[in-house]
């Protein structure tokens, strides 16, 4: 897989939405399978126990973190004053969300790297979404049943330049060290707009069970 390039605002929506009615696939310790088959129980994790945990795979440092740089030629204000060649920066990282990550892609060694043995095809993962959402506004977790679906893209550098592209779309990046996972996630917005970390989340999600089933890698 070649490095992304971001080129403009639509390349990048059609690239972070494409192909979302296609399966997806979860992979999970067996011990797991049949609570998730039989009561659509899972595991939502959260963005800051992403960072924090030491996995190879699972694990990444540098979640929702990036530098968004954009370089205007001339900013102009109603009072009259105006500004060239100014240089805005966008530096930080996004306050933590829940999240459901999959992958587009499913292969049986990417499974043992992930320490599973069972792959469970999730045949549409905006209803999915969708139903784990209001799972979690009952549990007030989350934000009614605000939630969006993303392919993850995977550059060399966090970095988006002069493509107009917000902050927050950071959620979809990657390094290219996880390209071979070619995740998918659904993304959850928690209640608080305070940059608090969040734990992962058991969930009882009955809704979700006539949309998963076991295939062979």
């Amino acid at each position: 897989m070649q490095p992304y390039k971001v080129t403009t605002v639509q390349d990048f929506a059609k690239e972070i939405t494409a192909e979302m009615d296609r399966p997806r696939y979860k992979y999970i310790p067996g011990q797991y399978a049949d609570d998730m088959l039989s009561k659509g129980t899972i595991k939502v994790g959260s963005f800051s126990d992403y960072r924090n945990c030491e996995h190879a795979e699972i694990g990444d440092p540098n979640e929702l973190k990036g530098i968004s740089i954009n370089v205007i030629d001339e900013l102009s204000f109603a009072n009259g004053s105006s500004f060239k060649n100014l240089t805005l920066v966008d530096d930080g990282e996004i306050n933590d969300q829940l999240a459901y990550c999959v992958t587009r892609s499913p292969s049986k060694q990417c499974m043992r790297e992930f320490n599973a043995d069972v792959c469970i095809e999730i045949s549409n993962i905006v209803e999915f979404a969708f139903h784990v959402s209001i799972a979690l506004f009952m549990q007030n977790k989350n934000d009614s049943n605000h939630f969006q679906v993303q392919n993850c893209i995977y550059m060399e550098e966090r970095k988006f330049l002069n493509c107009g592209l917000p902050f927050d779309c950071f959620t979809a990046v990657k390094e290219m060290r996880y390209s071979h996972q070619h995740e998918t996630r659904a993304i959850f917005k928690n209640r608080s707009v305070s940059p608090i970390q969040l734990s992962p989340e058991i969930l009882d999600v009955p809704g979700i069970i006539p949309l998963l089933k076991v295939i062979n890698l």
